[in-house]
């Protein structure tokens, strides 16, 4: 029954899709992100959705006749960046150790930037990309509800896992993507006008943020730990927020089993602290911790071996690792954005993949300058700031965890992008124009002669090259300036002008 009913909805709204695009990009990040098709159990399970949505809207913005639809995308500094990060992958891609693998893994991530090029041209205002935030918010904190939920029920003794086949299946990918989006929650709470509504959102928010806790990712921890900091730089209620954390430390410490903290403590302990910590929890030796430092020395030597370019996709593979790993028999996947592009991008393509967030970031930092004192931009602000700290927190979950080509932080991109070229224009529209018409205030200089108010000798009573028609005699000063009233020059008068 769910298989239907979820078929018949999204099929009956394709024609929407197209005929109306930006619907399509709502669906389409609706799919990609709650990923509805994994709550079924028949045909619609493995059906490709997301790719159907994704054509459809393509179709829907090459044939539109909105003009406010753009027809290309915005050309500056990241959207290049952008598409340079495309084509690299691209090289490597052919190059790959992994063909098979890796062309699986390129078509995936070409079908988010293509999605991604569209939002450029599609999100231009606010509106649109106040909807597209709770699209996400609410995609995503489905599965923070559930697991938020689950964990309550289960004492948190069981993990927390995402939807099964997305880019957050397992529990580390969940926590980034939960990180990623309680900054959104907070942007939904500085414009929500109601108080239910905002209530709701501060419920929703503490459930994200248990379904972190219970996902027992390390990387995740990490996140909620640098996102607190941020939102203490950034609010200014900073006691009630205090008062907050206090009280979320005091509920995790008696609420959270011992095998929990013991995972926890991993964190900054070293390989003698790993293996007497989860020995004394009674639980599986775990060597995810040694293994990650495999991981990221084998894609360091990897890089490094094959300068510019790295191994392609899927590189972490046994027969690469007996060549460049350390320790060959801990095989290993590389748990970190930034060595997963080191590995699989090499040296080129991470520097790209660096300078592309970074770029990003800057925007958002532009737009905050420019709408400091401005009450009308508010809302950009509060979205600017809420985007680099989902961005921070993506960067902080990301030592950890291996989600370099997640379509999240490239929607996060885009949207600052968006936002700097909104708000840029805002700005340019509202400037003082220069005019051609001179202004009515005429410029007028003091005879040395007569002592009289004459008008200016550089001014002309009618400019030819213009369309406007001005006056051909100019007002002077109220005393009119009769020929008799004029002097002639005495020797002394050039004298005290032109002296020796």
């Amino acid at each position: 029954m769910r298989d239907l009913v979820l078929t018949l909805f999204i099929f009956g709204m394709l024609p929407v899709c197209f005929s109306q695009p930006r619907i399509g990009l709502l669906m389409w990040t609706w799919v990609s992100y709650m990923s509805p098709h994994r709550l079924t159990w028949g045909f619609a399970y493995d059906f490709r959705f997301v790719y159907i949505i994704a054509i459809v809207t393509i179709l829907g913005v090459i044939f539109s006749k909105d003009e406010t639809i753009a027809r290309r995308p915005p050309i500056n500094a990241i959207t290049i960046l952008s598409v340079m990060f495309m084509i690299w992958i691209t090289i490597t891609t052919l190059n790959a150790y992994n063909p098979t693998g890796a062309n699986w893994e390129w078509q995936r991530f070409m079908k988010i930037q293509v999605m991604i090029l569209a939002t450029y041209m599609l999100i231009t205002d606010q509106k649109w990309l106040h909807r597209i935030i709770w699209v996400v918010v609410i995609s995503i904190c489905f599965w923070g509800w559930k697991g938020a939920i689950f964990s309550v029920l289960t004492g948190g003794f069981h993990r927390v896992y995402g939807p099964p086949g997305s880019f957050f299946h397992d529990n580390n990918g969940l926590a980034l993507a939960l990180v990623m989006t309680v900054p959104l929650i907070r942007y939904l709470f500085t414009q929500t006008k109601n108080r239910l509504g905002k209530i709701s959102l501060i419920i929703l928010a503490i459930m994200c943020i248990l379904a972190i806790l219970g996902t027992y990712s390390r990387g995740g921890f990490l996140g909620l730990a640098v996102l607190a900091v941020f939102f203490w730089l950034k609010t200014p209620r900073r006691l009630t927020l205090l008062v907050s954390f206090a009280v979320i430390a005091f509920s995790t410490n008696h609420f959270m089993p011992d095998r929990w903290k013991a995972r926890m403590d991993l964190l900054q302990s070293d390989q003698q602290t790993v293996s007497t910590a989860i020995i004394a929890s009674n639980s599986i030796l775990d060597t995810s911790s040694l293994g990650r430092l495999n991981a990221w020395k084998f894609a360091v030597n990897l890089a490094n071996d094959h300068i510019p370019f790295g191994g392609g996709f899927q590189t972490f593979q046994y027969f690469l690792f007996l060549k460049y790993a350390p320790a060959p028999w801990m095989l290993h996947d590389s748990h970190s954005i930034y060595f997963e592009v080191i590995g699989e991008q090499g040296w080129g393509g991470f520097f790209i993949f660096i300078s592309l967030h970074l770029l990003a970031f800057r925007s958002g930092s532009w737009v905050l300058r420019r709408t400091k004192r401005r009450p009308d931009l508010k809302w950009a602000s509060e979205m600017a700031t809420s985007i680099q700290i989902g961005l921070v927190g993506y960067w902080a979950s990301g030592i950890f965890l291996g989600l370099a080509y997640f379509d999240l932080p490239y929607h996060f991109i885009s949207i600052l992008v968006i936002l700097k070229s909104f708000v840029s224009h805002k700005l340019s529209q509202e400037a003082p124009r220069h005019s051609t018409v001179i202004s009515p205030m005429i410029k007028t200089e003091t005879s040395i002669f007569s002592g009289q108010t004459i008008p200016s000798r550089t001014q002309k009573p009618y400019d030819t090259k213009s369309k406007l028609m001005r006056p051909k005699t100019w007002p002077v000063s109220s005393s009119k300036i009769e020929p008799s009233a004029r002097k002639k020059p005495s020797q002394e008068d050039f004298k005290s002008i032109f002296p020796r």
